[in-house]
């Protein structure tokens, strides 16, 4: 019985690592594609300029809520 405690312990603490891992992973790409979003310039698309503040608010909103997500899940 203790042998079947400990496995599930170690595919506990495995899966909380790869939330970890996975988290940090797509908080750097948002951070990195979010970034450079806001900084591109896109005078020449159809999107005008206060279409791009929306989307840079959203970004930002988006980053400040998976900031947000507790490390230890």
């Amino acid at each position: 019985m203790a042998e079947v405690f400990n496995f599930f312990a170690l595919q506990k603490q495995w899966l909380l690592w790869l939330i970890l891992w996975l988290r940090l992973i797509f908080q750097s790409l948002a951070e990195v594609y979010f970034s450079a979003l806001a900084e591109s310039k896109l005078k020449t698309c159809t999107i005008h300029s206060h279409k791009l503040h929306f989307v840079k608010l959203a970004a930002v909103g988006a980053l400040e809520q998976i900031r947000n997500i507790p490390a230890n899940l």
